[in-house]
């Protein structure tokens, strides 16, 4: 037994140094993961699929120089790029991506690495750097303007929740001389309006643009193909068909297309408001001379 016991304790080490190395991937997440094709792949799904997570395992992938799904750059520093939709909403993702790391038993960053629960990674502009390859994330926010990228130059960028058709665009310049991809993980809401996004993903003629890896949440979507397991919550419930169908019962249906399965709109069937009478709202026209029509729309739902 004490083999065994040695044994377990070496394989805790090594899943607590680097947590990202044990991750029971789901099909969507592999499929992006996979993802070789020179235009930007976009990652859209609902709330709390693991986006996040998927993306800055891209990262963590591509520094160093070894992915799990794919050949990617090795034996020189690769320089990546997170792009966040603002400062303060970066910190909760930078505490996923200590937390993929290790957090304080990493032993991949740069011993002067600094992390705190309230700033994240210490600087206005953060670097995360390692000691094993060199290799670099630097963190910006879309709310710091396209203009915060100009000038630099990176082999991967990620894009974590919307940002502007600017920051975008200039994203796909800041890697276009190193031959690298920017990649985008989402759900198509609380941020910038997207139809810009949507028609690169789904023009009306030609190719697209983005290749859209879109998933809706199901039970299958689910399971994982590398263990045969359904994914859990952190309090051990599994994400199987009674569950979905709780958080499907429990979501808004407005917003529910959305922040369950990543639609790029919702669309409410009947009618709008309660107080809408047939008899009292509509008319019949039946004039032959052409009239002017004003349509008015509630600006918070303009982007649902």
């Amino acid at each position: 037994m004490a083999p065994l016991a040695r044994g377990v304790r070496a394989l805790k080490t090594r899943a607590t140094r680097s947590p990202l190395d044990y991750i029971a991937w789901l099909p969507y997440q592999i499929e992006w993961l996979s993802h070789t094709d020179p235009r930007p792949h976009l990652l859209r799904l609902g709330n709390r699929m693991g986006k996040t997570t998927t993306g800055l395992a891209e990262l963590i992938f591509r520094c160093r120089g070894r992915h799990p799904f794919k050949t990617v750059p090795s034996g020189r520093p690769v320089h990546c790029a997170l792009v966040c939709m603002s400062m303060s909403q970066s910190v909760a993702i930078q505490r996923v991506l200590w937390e993929l790391l290790g957090a304080e038993h990493n032993t991949e960053l740069v011993a002067e690495t600094e992390w705190t629960h309230r700033r994240g990674f210490r600087g206005h502009r953060p670097v995360v750097e390692w000691a094993t390859t060199g290799s670099t994330i630097t963190i910006y926010s879309n709310a710091q303007g396209a203009g915060a990228l100009a000038g630099s130059e990176y082999d991967y960028i990620l894009c974590d929740e919307p940002v502007s058709q600017e920051t975008f665009d200039e994203c796909r310049a800041r890697v276009r001389n190193t031959g690298g991809n920017v990649g985008i993980t989402l759900t198509p809401i609380n941020g910038p309006p997207l139809p810009w996004l949507q028609a690169l993903c789904e023009p009306e003629e030609g190719e697209p643009q983005v290749i859209d890896y879109h998933t809706r949440l199901t039970p299958g979507s689910q399971i994982s193909p590398l263990t045969g397991q359904v994914r859990k919550t952190k309090d051990g419930r599994p994400w199987d068909e009674e569950f979905i169908d709780e958080i499907r019962r429990l979501e808004n249906p407005l917003d529910s297309p959305i922040r369950l399965d990543g639609e790029w709109q919702s669309r409410v069937e009947g009618l709008f408001f309660d107080c809408f009478d047939a008899n009292k709202h509509v008319g019949r026209y039946t004039g032959s001379e052409v009239l002017s029509l004003c349509l008015g729309v509630d600006y918070a739902a303009a982007d649902r």
